[in-house]
């Protein structure tokens, strides 16, 4: 392993012995990316073909992987101590029960992705280890992921500005008439363009479906004055990316300019206050006081999240988040206002630094309804 990856295993391994682990299962696709760096092992789509990393309090850890990834394994994974087993023959979890009892760890403290973790494979490893005991070590995953690298940084800075050229693209060409499927499926071919390797998710809604929160675009024509909303993001080499736009068909109302400055000038104050130290309920409170201040009705139930190889990665900028923001977090703020028939939404990818959040995500300027 590299010296960046043995730096992330002992972080990890350092937060286990604060809460008695004798070994950490992880087996959510993100953090089995994140632990081997090998993009195409974990599959997000097929949940029978686990993937596991298998990381003992002390020691290396050992790779669980299906049988036809191997060769991609010796090829970009970082982990070096690997077994594999037969798709639909060999039970994965055997294997995993297998690295732990090499451990000597029969009867150890587990710690388990316990949410990325179903519950079919959760029984299975209780009957293999049955004196075992399995705890939740969700947070442990999460915490690691948590703080980016100057190459995260620089993925995430890269994909922000290609999501949001492709859903300006696709924006600017919008007119009376067009279909609003058009218009989503042009979304998601721009993204493509622009270098997604996948195309993550792509909601799109105008009139009506702009009061809906994931609408699914329809084969209607758009009409002048209608307020349409995307909120869309692709995978870039395994990192994801998320914008949510707004802009008018045809000419805004004087109306319409008037909720969304407000809602773009509280999103910048939101943005200016994303420094270290202040907890995510504390930055979903500000967006809560400032909506009361202007008399506007808020339309979701938090104000942003962490982004990384997950869409919703910790820290959650909600009620109940207790967890401070930290320098090199990248965090994703999203204010969102209901009114006029219809929801306001403006998404942006935020750097947190000493001196405030740091958009990453504007290509160009999204300060007015109307794009030129």
């Amino acid at each position: 392993m590299e010296r960046s990856d043995r730096l992330e295993i002992q972080r990890i391994q350092e937060r286990m012995k604060t809460q008695k682990l004798d070994a950490l299962v992880a087996t959510s696709h993100d953090s089995v990316f994140y632990l081997t760096k090998a993009y195409k092992i974990p599959a997000r789509s097929i949940p029978t073909r686990l993937s596991a990393v298998v990381i003992p309090a002390s020691g290396q850890p050992v790779l669980v992987a299906c049988a036809i990834t191997e060769a991609l394994v010796e090829k970009s994974s970082k982990v070096r101590g690997a077994v594999f087993y037969r798709e639909y023959i060999d039970s994965p979890i055997e294997l995993v029960a297998n690295v732990i009892r090499s451990y000597g760890l029969m009867s150890g403290r587990i710690g388990l992705e316990k949410i990325a973790l179903s519950a079919r494979f959760y029984d299975e490893l209780r009957d293999c280890l049955p004196d075992a005991e399995f705890v939740a070590a969700d947070q442990i995953t999460d915490w690691v992921r948590m703080v980016k690298t100057p190459e995260e940084i620089r993925l995430l800075h890269s994909s922000a500005l290609a999501t949001d050229r492709a859903i300006r693209q696709a924006f600017m060409t919008a007119k009376p008439g067009e279909m609003e499927k058009n218009v989503e499926s042009r979304i998601a071919v721009e993204l493509l363009r622009n270098g997604a390797d996948l195309v993550e998710h792509v909601t799109c809604g105008a009139g009506e479906n702009a009061a809906l929160a994931h609408p699914k675009a329809e084969i209607r024509p758009l009409e002048n004055g209608e307020l349409i909303r995307t909120d869309a993001g692709g995978i870039f080499s395994g990192y994801m990316s998320d914008l949510a736009r707004t802009v008018v068909v045809g000419e805004p109302t004087g109306e319409q300019r008037e909720y969304w400055e407000i809602l773009y000038h509280i999103q910048a104050q939101i943005i200016a206050a994303a420094r270290p130290g202040i907890r995510g309920r504390e930055l979903h409170n500000l967006c809560l006081e400032l909506f009361e201040q202007h008399r506007l009705i808020y339309a979701y139930t938090i104000t942003g999240h962490g982004l990384g190889l997950g869409q919703h990665d910790t820290p959650i900028i909600g009620p109940d988040s207790d967890i401070a923001l930290e320098e090199n977090m990248v965090i994703n703020l999203e204010p969102a206002h209901r009114n006029l028939g219809a929801i306001m939404h403006i998404e942006d990818t935020v750097l947190v630094t000493a001196e405030g959040g740091r958009i990453l995500s504007r290509s160009a300027d999204w300060s007015s309804l109307k794009l030129s």
